[in-house]
């Protein structure tokens, strides 16, 4: 009796298959290819990439590193001013760092969190506006 039971489930299941496509794009057909919106945006030495993801218009990478915190900050404040980006938002306590930049295109969140142990995972996300059209500002 386990069996057809098995059969049935089976069937079923690759029968909702095709519902599992992405909308807009035929079956078997390629994603379309994510912006480099973080390309020039450094990561700190022995970091250890966690997540990524993105769309059109954005792009998220996560990172682990064997850093406090406070460094880590520190590298990013310091790095996006040499950069040219202009902080406009910096937050945060002993557990965690968000940092709003802009210069221009999408806006750049610099996201920090301590781990404990000295680890700490910070998160870059970008988007939000078009290449050489400055990003709303925040709240808007």
């Amino acid at each position: 009796m386990r069996t057809p039971l098995v059969a049935l489930l089976l069937a079923a299941s690759v029968a909702a298959l095709p519902g599992c496509k992405s909308e807009g794009r035929p079956p078997g057909s390629a994603a379309p290819p994510r912006p480099q919106l973080l390309a020039d945006i450094p990561r700190l030495d022995r970091s250890i990439l966690t997540d990524t993801t993105g769309a059109e218009d954005a792009e998220r990478f996560t990172y682990v590193v064997q850093v406090p915190l406070d460094s880590v900050a520190r590298f990013y404040r310091a790095q996006l001013a040499q950069l040219g980006w202009r902080i406009v938002g910096d937050m945060g306590d002993s557990a965690q760092v968000s940092l709003y930049a802009t210069k221009g295109g999408p806006a750049l969140w610099v996201q920090v969190r301590a781990l404990g142990n000295l680890a700490t995972e910070y998160t870059l996300i970008a988007g939000g506006g078009e290449v050489g059209r400055p990003a709303p500002a925040p709240g808007r």
